[in-house]
């Protein structure tokens, strides 16, 4: 048996071989043995539902010491390899981040014996009509309020996560979410646009901005007790203290 762990474009460990042929010699995979599987070519997705916590786990040293009862072995199919992170021989996958080399294949080894065979298939077109459906709910549902709106949009995403899980569960089926999420999002802030106009919210922060500024600046004249004046491009007085107002008998908007 050969025990290679392949990475994807994305460095994870997602799927396994089956086999090899060689000289028209075919060699089974580590995986294909332990399962004892008739597969000898292929590849095949890991399921990664299967928990490794699930998997009995043993110490050499504590076997050799004769720690580990013969009834924990007794029946078994027995991978001896190492799990030690400076031993290199550990590999990026999803959900649970890095698993040992020998973990993996116990875990397609548990992909095949529990005959998981995970399927994907090409998303793109459900995924153009959710979103062509969502830009018409966010049109033609102008009456509904913001927060009712997301409500349903939280709902939709649940309900996307429960369907998307009860059919890798029950038939074998990866349906990837992110995208679907994305959709929702965009809907979402499409939506919000459409009721709450950003541009002018924009503008009207912008106005605040540059307004709170020229206030700040008002108080401190106001409040200061020499005589100071500011003037306007045109120079034309805008803003004096009353010490420069009495002193220079003056005014707000005298040039």
């Amino acid at each position: 048996v050969f025990a290679n762990v392949a990475l994807d474009l994305d460095g994870n460990v997602r799927r396994f071989s089956l086999g090899e042929e060689s000289d028209a010699v075919s060699t089974q995979s580590a995986a294909a043995s332990l399962a004892k599987s008739d597969r000898h070519t292929g590849t095949s997705l890991i399921d990664f539902s299967i928990r490794p916590d699930t998997v009995p786990t043993f110490s050499l040293s504590d076997v050799l010491n004769g720690h580990v009862g013969a009834d924990a072995l007794r029946g078994r199919s027995i991978v001896v390899g190492a799990s030690a992170t400076e031993l290199k021989d550990i590999f990026p996958v999803p959900i649970y981040s890095v698993l040992a080399g020998p973990m993996i294949h116990v875990l397609a080894a548990e992909t095949l014996l529990q005959n998981r065979d995970l399927r994907t298939f090409n998303q793109l077109p459900l995924e153009l009509f959710f979103s062509a459906v969502l830009i018409v709910v966010a049109l033609t549902w102008r009456s509904i309020g913001i927060a009712s709106l997301a409500i349903l949009t939280g709902s939709l995403g649940l309900l996307i996560e429960i369907v998307a899980f009860l059919l890798q569960k029950e038939f074998g089926f990866i349906i990837g979410t992110a995208v679907p999420w994305l959709i929702l999002s965009l809907s979402f802030l499409m939506f919000l646009n459409e009721r709450l106009d950003f541009g002018q919210m924009l503008l009207v922060v912008a106005n605040v901005e540059r307004k709170n500024p020229r206030r700040l600046m008002e108080r401190i004249i106001q409040d200061s007790s020499d005589g100071v004046i500011a003037f306007d491009g045109r120079l034309k007085i805008i803003e004096a203290s009353q010490s420069a107002k009495q002193l220079f008998n003056t005014k707000v908007g005298n040039d």
